[in-house]
């Protein structure tokens, strides 16, 4: 499992709920554990960012893996880690970087279609355009994850996996209110007013190998600013995409 790569929103829970769907230690058939990296490793991985149509990023980097009892540490390029501590009924996944730091726990033991987190979202980002701060943009709502699926194999685009899969959904649906200054309201793409977001991704895990893949479609309500709202049908020209993928050897 890991974070949304290079997201432009930083998701600051202010409070969290951990749901709970039954006696996991009794009638859970998947631990999730056992799809993070098993033993030390250096992968590389792909990543590919589209805007409307248009690729901007394609390009290939390293990391590498350690184990140790009940840890692994993920070492991106750019001073970026990852390291997810695996306690008795829950997996805690710390993402630090020099953006700031966050923590995400997930449940352990579970089924498909169990609900893996939930975070109430309250945060309030000042609103750039052009390279200045025009107004704010308040989030309010939730995120979740979901196991969604157990899978034999796995293709997108030329990518192909195969193997013992786990597919995790994750979704921000949240109610976006943006204030824009007086001043820039007559020039800005942005105007004041509150729409909704619902934005959602998928994190794909290998047993013994860890993430594989990680797909995130955005449908952009306008074309002309970044709160996507994937419920809506998605064209060339309203479509974001950002893909990592694990380069098998």
């Amino acid at each position: 499992m890991n974070k949304k790569i290079n997201t432009s929103w930083i998701l600051v829970p202010l409070s969290f709920i951990l749901i709970g769907c039954g006696d996991t230690s009794n009638t859970s058939s998947i631990d999730l554990s056992t799809y993070l990296e098993t033993d030390n490793m250096s992968k590389n991985y792909q990543k590919i960012e589209t805007k409307k149509g248009e690729i901007v990023t394609d390009n290939t980097f390293p990391t590498t893996s350690i184990v140790s009892n009940n840890r692994v540490e993920r070492n991106f390029p750019n001073n970026v880690q990852v390291v997810i501590n695996i306690g008795e009924n829950t997996i805690i996944k710390n993402d630090i970087s020099s953006e700031g730091n966050t923590s995400t726990s997930f449940k352990r033991l579970v089924n498909v279609g169990d609900t893996l987190n939930y975070y109430d979202v309250n945060l309030t980002k000042a609103l750039e355009e052009n390279e200045q701060t025009i107004g704010t943009q308040n989030l309010k709502g939730h995120k979740t994850c979901v196991l969604e699926s157990k899978l034999n194999g796995f293709t997108h685009e030329t990518h192909t996996y195969t193997g013992d899969i786990v597919r995790v959904k994750c979704t921000l649906d949240v109610k976006v209110t943006t204030t824009v200054k007086d001043e820039f309201l007559a020039t800005s793409n942005y105007s004041n007013g509150t729409v909704d977001m619902v934005d959602s991704f998928y994190m794909h895990s290998k047993k013994s190998e860890g993430l594989i893949a990680f797909i995130d479609d955005d449908c952009l309500i306008n074309n002309n600013i970044s709160i996507p709202n994937d419920n809506q049908a998605c064209t060339a020209q309203n479509k974001n995409t950002e893909y990592m993928y694990y380069i098998e050897n």
